[in-house]
């Protein structure tokens, strides 16, 4: 099987992507952003070119991997998810760039 490196502009005579732009759509795809033509040129190129298939393969398990090593992640304490939305909204700084002491997250905000 002949690997062909990313950003590598190679057509095949059987469909109109270059395995440079199915690298492309792939990523697109796996962000939603595919409308239903491109993601059938996608899957037809995918289901001709191996090393484009595989090159999909590793990248739909890595983001997987990805996915599920985030959902691990325990939260940040309330009290620090509410002192960093306070200092991101600029709230109750005073000026000072630093939260009140008495910032709170609102009941109605969670993880």
């Amino acid at each position: 099987m002949s690997q062909i490196p990313f950003g590598v502009s190679h057509r095949h005579g059987f469909d109109a992507l270059t395995c440079a732009l199915a690298e492309q759509r792939a990523l697109e795809l796996f962000d939603g952003e595919l409308g239903d033509g491109e993601v059938t040129e996608l899957y037809a190129h995918l289901h001709n070119c191996s090393p484009c298939r595989a090159r999909y393969s590793r990248t739909k398990r890595f983001l997987a991997a990805l996915r599920r090593q985030r959902r691990c992640v325990p939260n940040a304490p309330i009290h620090l998810r509410a002192r960093v939305r306070a200092l991101l909204a600029g709230a109750g700084t005073g000026g000072s760039g630093a939260p009140r002491a008495d910032a709170r997250e609102p009941s109605t905000l969670h993880g």
